[in-house]
């Protein structure tokens, strides 16, 4: 039996890919003052063709109604929607355990691929051939998580950039098994088709812009701590199991999805050095560092 467990027990139901987050991508495109002056334009025509004061009571009557929503969460008389999907304690992630190297933290190597991109131009996703790039990158997306097995992806997560103040920037972080199956995928059809339909556009959209990082990472060479965070990066990956996987952590029956989170408050798991299995993780203590359980 595997010495760690996932925090949640291994599925043979398949997880269901998502790449949601379309209304954080539309607020993405605009700055904070041209949120405010859409809000004022929108309010504008009611001031002129309906009673004033009703406008006004409207908008402060929406505005009570959030603050009383925000304080009934904050004094825990109402779910704190904050809240949701966040996993109250200390986790790390780690992959399933192989045979021989049950005790061995991050036992097996890992490939981050980082893929971004972003459109400079002052309609952001509204620009000239920013949706063609939108509907490139999902078929590209759907060809790695159908085809998952054979390219050896563990997981995928998407986020936006935050260094402009309206970014217009979408960075995808994925984790492969090897760099082999990241170069089987970069030689699918779908991808040659979408790195043709790229070096095509150069010229007549040069404010598309893309780029990626691959970092090939040895075993006991990467680790990952989460504090009251929800899934995400390596802690959000889904990993299908081998046969050699499943046996070695105990998991009977035929497929099995292995999910990351693992309880990171005993052992080995508690201090960075012990994820990478270069301690005994007691280092924290011996350091006089308090250790959050």
């Amino acid at each position: 039996m595997a010495p760690y467990k996932p925090l949640f027990a291994p599925t043979s139901e398949r997880p269901l890919p998502g790449f949601g987050g379309v209304s954080a991508i539309i607020r993405d495109q605009f700055q904070a003052t041209t949120l405010m002056l859409l809000g004022a334009a929108l309010l504008g025509p009611l001031f002129l063709f309906t009673r004033s004061g009703l406008i006004v009571l409207f908008v402060y009557t929406v505005l009570l109604f959030k603050l009383l929503n925000a304080l009934l969460m904050v004094y825990g008389y109402r779910k704190d929607a904050s809240m949701e999907d966040v996993i109250p304690k200390k986790f790390t992630a780690q992959l399933p355990p192989v045979q021989g190297k049950e005790d061995v933290p991050a036992s097996q190597g890992i490939v981050v691929f980082l893929l971004g991109a972003r459109v400079n131009h002052p309609l952001g996703l509204l620009a000239p051939g920013a949706k063609e790039l939108g509907d490139w990158a999902q078929k590209c997306f759907k060809q790695v998580e159908e085809k998952r097995d054979e390219y050896g992806l563990l997981g995928m997560s998407h986020f936006l950039g935050t260094d402009r103040a309206a970014s217009n920037e979408i960075l995808t972080l994925m984790y492969f098994r090897t760099t082999a199956g990241l170069h089987d995928f970069a030689l699918s059809q779908v991808h040659r088709d979408t790195w043709t339909w790229f070096l095509a556009i150069q010229k007549r959209y040069p404010h598309i812009g893309i780029m990626h990082e691959t970092y090939d990472v040895p075993a006991r060479g990467w680790e990952a701590i989460y504090l009251q965070m929800h899934r995400t990066g390596l802690g959000a990956a889904e990993v299908k199991m081998t046969l050699e996987e499943r046996e070695t952590a105990g998991v009977e029956g035929g497929e099995a999805w292995w999910f990351t989170p693992v309880d990171a408050t005993k052992g080995k798991m508690r201090s960075s050095r012990g994820r990478m299995d270069r301690s005994d993780g007691g280092e924290n203590a011996k350091e006089g560092f308090r250790e959050i359980y």
